[in-house]
């Protein structure tokens, strides 16, 4: 980890193969139902599901689009994407996060690191 970085882990257990959940996060029409903040939706996502790009956009209830686009770094088929998502327009140009509202203090690149596992406790 990089000095002064943060890191978050989240972990979920899904009840589904480990399949089903790694689909979520790379084939848009599943993207679309669960990408963003509780109450926000995602009117546009567009993935290239290789080591090359996406970019997508989340709406607030109040209206407001927030649009993103990241380069995929890795991916390993079914068990892990390594990604960095910034800030963009609709048309895919790089913004600060200051240019949607948000404080200077958050980073101007998201690094992402999602990995599936197989639950021991899931019954097959």
């Amino acid at each position: 980890m990089i000095p002064n970085e943060l890191e978050l882990m989240i972990t979920r257990v899904f009840n589904v193969p480990w399949e089903t959940v790694f689909k979520g996060w790379t084939e848009p029409t599943h993207v679309l139902h669960w990408r963003g903040p509780s109450q926000f939706t995602a009117p546009f996502c567009q993935i290239d599901f290789r080591e090359g790009g996406f970019h997508l956009c989340m709406q607030a209830p109040d209206g407001k689009k927030y649009w993103n686009q990241g380069v995929y770094r890795e991916i390993v088929v079914p068990e892990k994407i390594v990604s960095v998502m910034d800030f963009s327009d609709a048309p895919g140009n790089t913004l600060k996060p200051t240019d949607y509202g948000i404080g200077p203090d958050f980073p101007s690149e998201v690094n992402d690191t999602v990995t599936f596992r197989r639950w021991e406790g899931h019954k097959t």
